[in-house]
């Protein structure tokens, strides 16, 4: 029995000599990885992008390839943003900024869920419209039943484009009346170059389209989430489904669609509606 212990004894040392012994790779360095942006300043149309580069570096100063990167700006909802993204060989992610709200504002960068020490400032800035942004529009009525032209109603937004509303349901998800519709030549309205249709106003109403049953909720950009009857219910209450609005399929393109909405904590009606307080914030 001692000599099977002892032999026992030089056989465990020695397997545990032959097992490679782990160390952990050198960290995240805050210092020593950047934040880099391509441009500055843009106008705020929602359309033109401020590009960002992160690049991680570990203490050693080498890159940190796999890593999980994202950027958030200071304000939230004021600017969007491209999602989170894997750092490539180099330990970089590019993203894309763009806002229809002016304003400067400070960008964060996170590697891994730690906040780099680099904070730069981008600033979007009011484009040079040739008519006042904000304002609803039409053309005269034509005192004729068969054209429907002259009763599209048009948001002029700050990226100096007319949007559409497809429809009165879309309307009245922004406004509570037609007061504020303004009657303008066709010269004008021809002036105004045509933008995306409007969508409907986030928080406000379930939607579905009218071949499928599929009911979706309205977050930001245009962007539509699946829910179930179950979280349906949570939002908008028993009778839900006195709360959603068909679109048509000929406006299917109008729209994103994004992750579902699985549980209720995914998906906020007061926070959609604070980040949409205008048309402008949808584009």
């Amino acid at each position: 029995m001692k000599h099977f212990f002892r032999v026992s004894a030089v056989v465990a040392g020695l397997l545990c000599s032959a097992l490679p012994v782990f160390a952990s790779g050198p960290m995240l360095s805050l210092s020593k990885s950047t934040v880099t942006l391509l441009q500055q300043s843009v106008v705020a149309d929602g359309q033109q992008e401020i590009a960002v580069e992160v690049y991680a570096r570990n203490e050693l100063d080498q890159p940190m390839s796999g890593a999980m990167i994202e950027v958030e700006p200071a304000q939230a909802g004021s600017v969007r943003v491209s999602p989170a993204l894997i750092a490539d060989a180099a330990g970089k992610a590019t993203f894309t900024l763009k806002s229809t709200i002016e304003g400067s504002y400070a960008i964060y960068a996170l590697v891994n869920g730690s906040v780099l020490i680099q904070q730069p400032v981008i600033s979007f800035v009011a484009p040079n419209c040739p008519y006042t942004p904000g304002r609803l529009v039409k053309l005269p009525d034509d005192q004729d039943v068969m054209t429907q032209i002259d009763s599209t109603v048009y948001y002029y937004g700050k990226d100096c484009k007319r949007h559409a509303f497809s429809n009165q349901r879309v309307f009245d998800t922004w406004y509570a009346n037609f007061d504020g519709v303004q009657v303008v030549s066709a010269i004008e309205l021809a002036n105004m170059p045509l933008g995306k249709n409007v969508t409907y106003r986030p928080g406000i109403k379930l939607v579905k389209f009218v071949t499928s049953p599929a009911t979706y909720v309205v977050a930001q950009g245009g962007i539509l989430r699946q829910a179930t009857e179950e979280i349906a219910i949570s939002f908008y209450g028993a009778n839900w489904n006195t709360k959603v609005d068909d679109i048509s399929d000929a406006f299917y393109s109008n729209y994103l669609f994004g992750q579902s909405v699985t549980n209720i904590g995914a998906y906020s009606i007061e926070n959609e509606k604070a980040r949409t307080q205008t048309i402008d914030a949808t584009f």
